[in-house]
């Protein structure tokens, strides 16, 4: 919870942090939780406070405190908060500690799956992959050109998003290496997504133009949206096939957008018996695929396991554009709740005998012709403004 006090980040706030952690800091770690971490780190107000916390009281290399320390520093940089060389590296702990996961991951590498890091390893492993990219962002901060290159085995790792990493990190140093192991990842269904990011940010001349390359993009997340799915079983499906794809006009962006339709089956138990089912990849701008990139605040992704067999592509089609009608217009109806009054035949009532009533009140003081006149007229004004704007997105 003392956290959450850096997130706040008023005055009173990081007083009452600094007091708390200068009392305590030596008796128990004060390091922050999984989830306080990504709050922190999403300002840079906060992030840079709780370094210079740790550099304050001269317990940044404390074991205690020596991870949490680096990892911040490490996202900071990532995160483009401030340079390497504003804060001090123990860069012996960082040799130890990439020397050790390497082994650790070289362990499993010869059986490395996708399936087994998600499905079976979990936690565990994602927490190596998690720690060696803030280490390596780190060790690449104060190495050498030569010693950089010395790591190139790392592209022929199983586990495309290490080898991702490794390439952005020799991409941002002006290297030229990985272009052919990036375009492999772009035709897979394990890092797709994030090799188009990653190549859109720092190589945008070798973003991919053929449309067949939205397949790649459209399958993988597929395949992370049941994973992921609420009732799903945190499992890949065990095949993903797109058959088809339609354009939706979306009240928002005024504009045609693209959506896929896509089946798939998984071997589990649980789902095995309902063969294909049914699901809804989208929305993307027509004229940008192939891309990666799902619409800001328009993410469509569906699937409510229905058997694809059970009704034809356009019934299908049908059904996935009744959902995305239903829940645009919710969208739109939020948006009225949010920023316009909506006034009904009782409230403008109250507005009129308001504003008849004032007149009286006006007799026992000149004052009450300001307050009590100007309400119910802004009240009226209102009214009338909530129902032209109503009134338009209807004919919409």
């Amino acid at each position: 919870m003392l956290s959450f006090l850096l997130v706040l980040n008023t005055e009173s706030a990081i007083s009452l942090y600094k007091k708390t952690f200068h009392q305590f800091y030596d008796h128990v770690s004060l390091v922050p939780e999984y989830e306080e971490r990504n709050r922190i780190l999403e300002e840079k107000e906060p992030t840079i406070l709780l370094l210079d916390v740790l550099l304050e009281h001269q317990v940044y290399f404390h074991p205690w405190y020596e991870w949490c320390y680096h990892y911040f520093v490490a996202m900071g940089i990532e995160k483009q908060y401030f340079k390497a060389e504003h804060y001090p590296l123990n860069k012996e702990y960082i040799h130890n500690e990439l020397e050790e996961l390497f082994a650790i991951y070289l362990e499993k590498h010869e059986i490395y799956t996708q399936e087994l890091a998600y499905e079976v390893w979990k936690d565990s492993y994602l927490k190596i992959r998690y720690n060696l990219r803030f280490l390596l962002t780190l060790y690449f901060s104060f190495c050498t050109d030569k010693e950089a290159y010395a790591l190139q085995n790392i592209l022929k790792w199983k586990d495309n998003q290490i080898r991702l990493i490794y390439i952005e990190l020799m991409w941002k140093r002006g290297l030229e290496i990985g272009i052919k192991e990036i375009e492999e990842i772009l035709k897979s269904t394990d890092g797709s997504q994030e090799a188009f990011i990653i190549i859109n940010e720092n190589k945008p001349e070798l973003l991919p133009r053929d449309p067949v390359f939205q397949n790649y993009f459209v399958t993988e997340a597929a395949r992370f949206i049941f994973y992921n799915h609420e009732d799903g079983i945190e499992k890949f499906p065990s095949e993903v096939e797109i058959m088809g794809s339609f354009e939706w006009k979306e009240y928002e962006f005024d504009e045609n957008l693209m959506y896929y339709v896509v089946r798939f089956k998984s071997a589990d138990p649980v789902f095995k018996s309902k063969g294909w089912m049914r699901m809804l990849i989208g929305a993307y701008h027509t004229g940008s695929i192939p891309t990666s990139y799902n619409l800001v605040g328009l993410d469509d992704h569906y699937t409510d396991f229905e058997t694809w067999d059970n009704k034809t592509f356009n019934e299908h089609v049908t059904d996935f554009q009744n959902f995305l009608r239903e829940k645009h217009q919710k969208n739109i109806d939020e948006i009225f709740y949010d920023y316009i009054p909506i006034f009904d035949k009782k409230n403008n009532t109250i507005a009129l005998i308001s504003f008849i009533s004032s007149f009286f009140l006006v007799l026992v003081s000149d004052w009450f012709i300001i307050p009590v006149i100007l309400a119910p007229i802004w009240l009226l004004l209102k009214y009338f403004q909530a129902k032209k704007i109503k009134k338009m997105c209807v004919q919409e």
